[in-house]
């Protein structure tokens, strides 16, 4: 069965990965959710689990830098992406996903995405750059004046 899907129907550069199943000792099991030879996200800023609750809402506006990959772990999801990016081939296009776990796919900068929980769900973001600082962090110095 291969990893890779076929691409979304609707949004250029979008892309679909099956998980896959590695057994992790007796009774342990994990996902593999993102791998360096998916040659997805070219550098790394920031990863979050998100806990979602059934009817709750996802609202990302389009990232200015960020690739982001997201991976539904548990739950089934309605996902709803839009292209944003003036030069792309798909400019202007809506797409919609019924993801049902686990799978996960990446969203390029410039694309808008919405998500609503049809059941309760857990979903991993991974970032190729980070939010900010954390509550615990100093923040990052500005440009020099």
């Amino acid at each position: 069965m291969p990893r890779r899907l076929a691409p979304l129907e609707g949004i250029h550069d979008v892309v679909l990965l099956r998980l896959w199943r590695d057994s992790a000792g007796e009774g342990v099991e994990r996902f593999v959710a993102l791998q360096f030879e998916d040659h997805l996200l070219r550098r790394f800023g920031q990863t979050d689990v998100w806990h979602l609750a059934e009817g709750s809402r996802i609202d990302r506006p389009p990232q200015a830098m960020a690739d982001e990959v997201w991976v539904l772990v548990e739950g089934k999801a309605a996902v709803e992406m839009e292209d944003r990016r003036e030069s792309s081939p798909s400019a202007g296009a809506i797409a919609r996903l019924a993801a049902a776990e686990p799978l996960a796919w990446l969203v390029p900068f410039g694309i808008a995405m919405r998500l609503h929980a049809e059941s309760p769900a857990v979903l991993i973001r991974m970032a190729t750059h980070s939010d900010g600082p954390g509550p615990d962090q100093p923040p990052r110095p500005g440009p020099p004046a």
